[in-house]
């Protein structure tokens, strides 16, 4: 008994120090920034690669804002569902297209996210520099 309660009591230990705390910073992306980087798309019977850039707007809790270019390189299985090699922040609904035939992923809004979990490296990078947990 005692054992299940050490091993438990580690396990949520670890657990909780694997969990990313939130950063008192925010970013959002502009949808019409996105730039396809020059091998941006490959496309496969398997899946595709795409490698993109979006420009970030991030603030930090005093105000500060600043604005640059973060890149992603990422590769997925399947076939592109619309979901394929977006801008983070970015809000997307599952939407019935008429035209098309089929449920379709459609831009809805511009969100924010914490950088700090960001999977571009330029915008980790400032969350190191900027944020605050």
């Amino acid at each position: 008994m005692k054992t299940l309660i050490l091993f438990t009591l580690l396990f949520n230990i670890s657990t909780l120090s694997s969990v990313s705390l939130a950063s008192d910073c925010t970013c959002s992306s502009d949808p019409y920034t996105k730039i396809y980087t020059a091998d941006g798309v490959k496309n496969t019977w398997y899946g595709g690669k795409r490698a993109w850039s979006c420009l970030y707007t991030c603030e930090n809790s005093s105000g500060l804002k600043s604005e640059f270019r973060g890149n992603h390189k990422d590769w997925y299985v399947g076939e592109d569902d619309g979901l394929w090699g977006l801008c983070e922040g970015l809000v997307y609904v599952n939407e019935y297209n008429a035209y098309a035939g089929r449920f379709v992923w459609a831009f809805s809004r511009i969100g924010s996210f914490d950088p700090v979990d960001s999977k571009s490296p330029e915008v980790r990078s400032w969350a190191k520099q900027n944020c605050q947990p």
